[in-house]
């Protein structure tokens, strides 16, 4: 028995001693690995905050990626296949009027897209003279004709968008904002500018040198002038001044072409070109006795205070009985009172001459602190401010309450500025309260006759 415990003991003794040997092989062998693990970690480490540190440093990039748009007309149409849509579609008055102006509007947007290649087509339509209407006057003009026809629908009628987004004042200066083109060559001047290039501009010159209409030429100058500044300005002012000078017959004119003078001065406005200002002046005053606006919008806006004498001699104009007529003359020479000698002696002759309505006489004397009827600038420089003072001092005592209260407080405005004080109201001078003796009654649509005391 106790050799069997012996021998059992001794077996022990052995496993239990080879197992420490080994278990110390293995600890040191795991040992090894992980310090080799470890090492390799190190290193992988500081290879990625090295490429951490170097990617900060770099400047961002975005890339844009251009994908074309599937199913666009300028992908799948031909320019020619897209213009020969444009010149199909009618755009009426009635409902389908809004649906009609997406397409158009869609197919100009896709012949821009289409890009250079566009131009062959735009060239050969415009060099024909050829146009489509798209304004609801056109439209409407061509029902009357289906009316006398007998083929005339009822259509419910919508805004016009193919006219300016705001009307100029009679004779005011010309407006090209418009939200649809009034027609397809309109429409075509903007999708040149969108293709841009040199082959472009040139077919805008070329539309500009031959066109016969005033408001193609504004248009097209205008367009010019955005896409290469003061390049083309020699052959737009020529252009102008040749259709003003001799205006053609246009077949049928709409509202835009009634307006021909106003987009032609407005061209030489818009280069600042007074060269025409002796014509111009010319044609100031009507044989009628009317005063042609855009005549003298043009020479005010050029000529600016040069334009006085021109405006003085057109007031003096005998054929000029209309009292509004010499208003609206003297509205724009009085802007320089108190600096030129003719603007001075048109302020003294309206508010000296008794036989002129004391309304406008009261507010000739508020136009000089740019208040009352004809408006006018607010005069800011110290000396003209001044001169103006001096001009209402020097008038005599007026018996016209109402007169006499308008110059006080206007000089009591201007003394105001000058000293940089808050300025009087003028609220109710001119125009006549309902407790002041005298009220004044005014009749814009009487003509007057006005005759030097």
């Amino acid at each position: 028995m106790k050799s069997i415990i012996a021998v059992v003991v001794s077996a022990s003794i052995s496993l239990a001693a080879t197992y420490v040997i080994v278990s110390k092989k293995k600890e040191a062998s795991f040992d090894r690995e992980r310090q080799a693990l470890k090492a390799d970690w190190d290193s992988q480490k500081s290879e990625i905050e090295a490429d951490l540190k170097m990617a900060k440093n770099k400047p961002a990039r975005v890339e844009t990626l251009h994908v074309p748009a599937s199913g666009s007309d300028a992908a799948r149409h031909s320019p020619q296949e897209i213009f020969d849509k444009l010149k199909a579609i009618k755009v009426g008055s009635g409902a389908k009027r809004a649906q009609s102006i997406r397409q158009v509007v869609h197919q100009l947007e896709s012949l821009a897209e289409a890009g250079t290649s566009a131009l062959p087509i735009i060239r050969e339509f415009l060099g024909r003279f050829e146009d489509v209407e798209y304004s609801s006057e056109a439209m409407r003009e061509a029902r009357v004709e289906e009316k006398d026809q007998g083929t005339a629908e009822r259509r419910e009628e919508h805004p016009d968008l193919s006219l300016p987004k705001s009307s100029p004042t009679q004779g005011g200066p010309a407006r090209m904002d418009f939200i649809f083109p009034p027609s397809l060559r309109l429409g075509l001047i903007e999708v040149l500018k969108e293709i841009g290039g040199e082959i472009a501009e040139q077919i805008l010159a070329e539309m500009l040198t031959g066109s016969g209409r005033g408001v193609e030429v504004a248009y097209v100058a205008k367009t010019l002038q955005e896409m290469a500044p003061n390049k083309y300005r020699d052959v737009a002012v020529a252009a102008a001044k040749d259709l003003l000078s001799h205006p053609p017959d246009i077949d049928r004119p709409n509202r835009l072409d009634e307006n021909a003078k106003s987009y032609l001065y407005s061209v030489l406005a818009m280069y600042n070109d007074a060269s025409f200002g002796t014509i111009a002046h010319g044609v100031l005053v009507t044989s009628e006795g009317k005063i042609d606006r855009t005549a003298m919008n043009y020479l005010t806006s050029t000529l600016k205070d040069q334009a006085v004498p021109m405006l003085y001699k057109a007031y003096k104009d005998d054929r000029i009985t209309n009292l509004w007529e010499k208003a609206s003359l003297a509205g724009q020479a009085l802007n320089y009172a108190g600096t030129n000698p003719q603007a001075n002696d048109i302020f003294k002759e309206i508010v000296n001459t008794e036989n002129m309505p004391p309304w406008m006489r009261a507010m000739t004397i508020q136009s000089l602190d740019g208040t009352g009827f004809f408006g006018g600038n607010s005069p800011t420089d110290p000396q003209q401010i001044q001169s103006r003072i001096n001009l209402l001092a020097a008038l005599p005592p007026q018996a016209d309450q109402q007169m006499e209260r308008a110059r006080t407080e206007t000089m009591e405005r201007l003394k105001n500025r000058l000293a940089g004080k808050p300025e009087a109201s003028s609220e109710g001078v001119a125009a006549g309260e309902k407790d002041t003796p005298g009220q004044l009654q005014i009749d814009p649509a009487a003509p007057v006759e006005v005759r030097d005391r």
